[in-house]
């Protein structure tokens, strides 16, 4: 049977938790600070790490230790594809080629000819570009789903919080888990750059 493989788009958890805050209803008190709206619940703790490690994601007192952050580091790294928002083409290049080589396995046809259905690229396109992409060509819909996934997560770092500010150092201790899996995350990024050849291959290394 085939075995399954995430891909994960990662941003820096301190940029990502600000992001949050700084997106909170405006139905908030506006002079809110960041410590009384983590404070009052606003943000989950170690939200990657909680995910892959499978805890409850809604119970801000549960101690992590570090036994949950090596399992959620083996998820990462055995059934991840990371890509990072600070390297997004990077990514979404690395999301094709696999996408790419997986539909061009051998049995894949075959198996597509069995089940009748829409095709995964058709789900896809509707769920990103809307109900009217299916009237692109192929070349048009890559590069439409690519130029608009960049835009998309090139707008997410509008907010970024200041390294070494209080704000910073707050955020960096609530997700002290997060900030280590996010390290870790960047180190598989570079290790399973080489898991891609120039011809667009890909090894089913680790998995």
């Amino acid at each position: 049977p085939k075995k399954a493989r995430l891909f994960m788009m990662l941003r820096h958890p301190v940029d990502t938790m600000y992001s949050v805050y700084m997106h909170r209803p405006m139905t908030m008190d506006r002079n809110m600070t960041l410590a009384q709206y983590i404070q009052w619940g606003g943000l989950v703790d170690n939200y990657m790490t909680k995910s892959l490690a499978h805890l409850p994601m809604n119970d801000n007192t549960a101690v992590l230790t570090e036994q949950d952050l090596h399992a959620a580091m083996f998820v990462l790294r055995r059934k991840v594809l990371v890509g990072l928002v600070s390297q997004v083409e990077e990514s979404l290049r690395r999301f094709h080629l696999v996408m790419d080589a997986y539909q061009k396995k051998p049995n894949h046809g075959e198996d597509k000819k069995k089940k009748k259905g829409p095709s995964l690229e058709s789900i896809a396109s509707s769920h990103l570009l809307g109900t009217g992409s299916n009237t692109l060509t192929k070349p048009e819909l890559q590069a439409k789903c690519r130029n608009d996934l960049i835009h998309k997560y090139r707008t997410k770092q509008e907010y970024k919080v200041e390294e070494g500010s209080e704000d910073y150092r707050i955020l960096a201790e609530f997700n002290q888990f997060d900030v280590r899996l996010y390290e870790f995350a960047q180190y598989v990024f570079d290790e399973q750059a080489q898991e891609l050849s120039g011809a667009g291959q890909y090894k089913e290394q680790g998995m």
